[in-house]
């Protein structure tokens, strides 16, 4: 079974909203809770994406990237050593 949904059908999810900016997507998470998240087009990097996640009271926002498999996904961190990793299949 693959259970990753293909880039091409985000636009159905209500947590993804397209070429919205990194102002926006504060605005938009403004009043949400921790936790509370985005997933955007980069606007620095066409073709890519962004997760915008409200915490403690503040919006980070870190850029989506895709292994050449398909299968893992990391988020950009802006220091190396906090990169965060989540296996979609293992």
């Amino acid at each position: 079974l693959n259970y990753i949904t293909p880039v091409n059908s985000l636009e159905k999810h209500s947590w993804y909203h397209g070429p919205v900016s990194r102002n926006a997507a504060e605005y938009l998470l403004s009043s949400g809770i921790n936790g509370s998240f985005l997933v955007r087009e980069s606007e620095s990097s066409p073709g890519q994406r962004s997760i915008s996640l409200r915490y403690e009271g503040r919006v980070y926002h870190y850029r989506i990237n895709t292994a050449s498999d398909g299968k893992r996904l990391s988020c950009a961190a802006p220091s190396p050593d906090r990169n965060v990793q989540h296996p979609l299949l293992q």
